[in-house]
């Protein structure tokens, strides 16, 4: 393992772990974690997230740390399964690990009726616990602290269930994390892999 330091223009400087892992230490002296590849990807405005694989005893998946200036954030759902029944929501990170739990609009419709939560944004409704779910949520930036979603995700095995979503959310304070939950927030993740991607 080689260390390195990279002195930048602005007055930071960047502790570098041989290629892969980098350390920012801005002007204020706080810190910033961020890595050499997502670095080269955020030069194609696009930044690909690590992929979570589910534990089993999750009752939140948070993805923190989204830079400034993101546009769009894309949220993936490959095989995820919950213990319950309780509808999965996506909430919006306003500093580091406070969520805002207030203030979603919009609707989540599937073939049993539609779902409407103020608590978050719901992207699987009439959520069926030995049933596993996939699909992808957009969720975009309107204007300054105001955000938007669309979303489809479907069930693997029941014919014609899915859930359409859609929704918008003005939060109090910048962007700066992703959690995706349940409304009750007691049912456990048990299986699966969520990954996230951010646009500029």
């Amino acid at each position: 393992m080689s260390i390195s330091l990279k002195a930048n223009s602005d007055g930071s400087a960047e502790i570098l772990n041989g290629v892969i892992s980098a350390l920012k230490i801005n002007t204020d002296g706080s810190l910033e974690g961020t890595t050499i590849d997502e670095k080269l990807r955020k030069d194609e405005n696009i930044i690909l997230g690590v992929p979570y694989v589910i534990q089993g005893t999750e009752t939140y998946i948070d993805f923190g740390i989204i830079p400034e200036g993101v546009k769009r954030i894309t949220v993936m759902f490959d095989g995820v399964s919950t213990s319950g029944t309780s509808p999965i929501i996506i909430q919006l990170g306003i500093d580091n690990s406070v969520f805002q739990t207030t203030g979603y609009k919009g609707q989540a419709n599937n073939v049993d009726g539609r779902t409407v939560m103020s608590s978050g944004f719901v992207v699987a409704s009439a959520v069926i616990a030995a049933e596993t779910y996939h699909g992808s949520v957009c969720i975009d930036r309107v204007f300054t602290n105001t955000w938007s979603e669309r979303g489809a995700v479907m069930q693997n095995t029941t014919v014609g269930n899915g859930t359409f979503s859609g929704g918008s959310v003005n939060l109090s304070s910048d962007l700066s994390g992703i959690r995706i939950t349940t409304v009750n927030g007691t049912d456990t993740f048990d299986a699966g892999m969520i990954n996230i991607s951010w646009e500029f």
